[in-house]
């Protein structure tokens, strides 16, 4: 096997566990300490896109980010563009940037939208 098998656009290849669930649920609260205590911007990026998320009306929408919840937990909003890029190279989201005012997060994956 060569080094291009190991290896993908988006990064290595990550092994799959076999879980009879692949949803948990836990604190945005919780995700936010982890974020801080490890200095983990992508971390703290995700947890804030799924407390907007799930805040939002309209699950299908693009949701605004912008900078307060990060700047509190000690984030410039050049980690925060770095982690959205991160996010964004893993097809998880796509997102467009307004020039100076917060971008518009749309959620690609990760999140289960249903009408239920």
């Amino acid at each position: 096997m060569g080094k291009s098998d190991e290896t993908s656009v988006t990064g290595p290849k990550v092994p799959s566990p076999r879980l009879k669930c692949g949803w948990v649920m836990i604190s945005t609260r919780e995700l936010f300490k982890l974020a801080h205590f490890q200095r983990s911007a992508t971390l703290a990026v995700l947890a804030e896109l799924y407390r907007l998320h799930f805040e939002s009306w309209d699950k299908s929408q693009p949701v605004k980010f912008g900078n307060r919840a990060l700047k509190e937990l000690g984030f410039s909003h050049h980690d925060k563009n770095r982690a959205l890029e991160d996010l964004e190279t893993l097809g998880w989201v796509s997102v467009q940037r307004n020039g100076r005012k917060a971008p518009t997060v749309k959620i690609l994956k990760g999140f289960r939208f249903t009408t239920r």
